[in-house]
């Protein structure tokens, strides 16, 4: 039986994966609630089901001032690192196609 939080988490994927391709060509960037997914609500949902101790950062980007062809969510470990520019994390890479 999965928890709310796992499914949570996989709406949202779902929603980031089905409405990016079409939404970076056809949508405004800034303010965008699909942006907001992958920044806000997609961190909150893997912090909030309690699935990470305190010691992760979660970071989402679909880009900077622009559409990005991949978006991503990254895992930190801040006693590694606390930025996706060095050091070791996961991330969770969304295919440019949706797929």
């Amino acid at each position: 039986m999965k928890d709310r939080g796992t499914n949570v988490i996989s709406e949202l994927f779902s929603e980031v994966m089905s409405r990016y391709p079409q939404a970076r060509v056809l949508e405004v960037f800034n303010g965008n609630s699909l942006g907001s997914v992958i920044r806000n609500e997609i961190p909150a949902a893997l912090r909030n089901g309690n699935t990470l101790c305190e010691t992760y950062i979660v970071k989402g980007s679909v880009g900077q001032g622009g559409w990005a062809a991949i978006p991503w969510v990254a895992v930190l470990d801040s006693r590694i690192t606390t930025t996706t520019q060095n050091g070791v994390y996961i991330v969770y890479l969304f295919a440019e196609d949706g797929s």
